[in-house]
């Protein structure tokens, strides 16, 4: 059975998503792990800034909650109040919207999808993938696929990134004006950049633990590159401070921005941290003239930014409500030829034993007529077996329902 446990952005708070939160040089390890757990017999794991989840063919499910728990420092009972678990059709259908975007923080957001394609391509190499998800996954990336191609669910790009340039503009008068540093490499950091460039911006400094990686990408936007360590000479200079890095410890302390503080005399910094876990220490947002936001306070302004989308989502889950159900009923259908097929196999293995019988019995000279007789006694005999047995357990357990449908599948009046 198929089973999608999780936990998100609206299930759990930021520290246990922090705390929740698997890298994905970890997914392998953890995906080898898990398969081989009792009943566990295929698995993908996703984990990004607001949502951890395990997808699992398993007859277990309990199974799965106690196991992340053994893994990460959660307590369990913890992880019961803040989780959720599909099944087979809701499971798929979660899939769905997840891959889609309408699971996500910003509505119709694209940066899922890619995270759900790597996940799966992690979890292939993992080899922790079977028949069922080689069936599933391509299925959901065919249906994300029609989703933004036929509503406008995709339409105005709206992201993390681009609702924390919005959260900028409305703190800072004239955003053009501000030097902005950028802490981190990654897509988000990218798109931040991109946005901003696409404001005016021209006083950008990027940051890297890697200067010559700082270097490569602050080329494409034409901005300053720096190391991570030298974060602290340029603090002072800076209006807007953006992070969004790997790391699994805080870059950014209290006592760093408190100094800078001093030296910048108060002038207001504006803090926004992407990162799950967090790049900027929670402390830092009790300073004076310091406005630290995280991806959690950002919800607000995620808000005002649905309106245009609210329509393109109701057509997508439209769309995804019936696509969920014609995989259900595609699912059945390939169980069906799968039992057809073991039902074949079964009947072929009774004609050639039968058969063997038979050739054996020619080539002792018997009589042809006994051996066609045999031949097909033999048969009809093996055939009749089972059916027999259930004619009369139904009628032993007076089970009308059970002799109706043995009567249609027998073609008997």
């Amino acid at each position: 059975m198929l089973y999608a446990f999780g936990l998100n952005h609206r299930t759990a708070s930021l520290d246990i998503r922090e705390k929740m939160n698997i890298p994905v040089s970890d997914y392998a390890r953890l995906l080898k792990n898990l398969v081989h757990q009792p009943a566990v017999n295929e698995a993908v794991l996703l984990s990004t800034c607001n949502r951890t989840e395990v997808y699992a063919i398993t007859q277990m499910p309990e199974l799965i909650p106690r196991w992340l728990a053994q893994q990460y420092p959660v307590d369990f009972s913890i992880l019961q109040k803040s989780q959720y678990l599909y099944h087979d059709y809701d499971a798929v259908k979660h899939l769905m919207r997840l891959a889609t975007g309408l699971d996500s923080m910003v509505l119709g957001e694209p940066q899922i999808l890619g995270q759900l394609k790597e996940a799966y391509q992690t979890a292939c190499h993992a080899g922790s993938v079977g028949h069922q998800f080689k069936y599933l996954f391509p299925s959901v990336f065919s249906v994300t696929k029609h989703v933004r191609s036929n509503t406008e669910i995709s339409a105005n790009p709206i992201s993390v990134a681009y609702v924390a340039i919005q959260l900028a503009k409305q703190i800072f008068s004239d955003i053009q004006k501000n030097k902005v540093l950028l802490v981190g490499m990654g897509e988000t950091i990218q798109l931040v950049a991109t946005h901003l460039r696409a404001q005016g911006v021209k006083q950008l400094i990027m940051a890297n633990r890697s200067l010559e990686k700082a270097r490569l990408m602050a080329h494409v936007f034409g901005a300053q590159a720096i190391r991570i360590g030298d974060i602290m000479e340029h603090l002072k200079d800076v209006d807007i401070v953006i992070t969004a890095t790997a790391s699994q410890l805080p870059i950014i302390g209290k006592g760093l921005v408190e100094s800078t503080m001093k030296k910048r005399k108060h002038k207001p910094l504006l803090m926004i941290d992407l990162a799950v876990p967090r790049d900027i220490e929670k402390e830092v947002g009790q300073l004076k003239d310091v406005y630290l936001y995280n991806v959690d306070d950002l919800q607000h302004i995620v808000q005002e930014n649905l309106k245009s989308r609210v329509e393109a989502a109701k057509q997508a889950e439209a769309i995804i409500e019936l696509e969920a159900m014609h995989y259900m009923q595609r699912l059945q259908l390939l169980h069906a030829n799968t039992m057809i097929a073991a039902f074949r196999r079964r009947v072929e293995k009774v004609r050639d034993d039968a058969l063997e019988k038979a050739y054996t019995q020619i080539q002792r000279g018997e009589d042809p007529k006994a051996i066609l007789s045999y031949l097909a006694h033999s048969i009809s005999n093996k055939m009749m077996h089972r059916p027999t047995m259930k004619i009369r357990e139904a009628l032993y357990d007076a089970n009308v329902e059970q002799l109706e449908q043995l009567k249609d599948l027998l073609g008997l009046e």
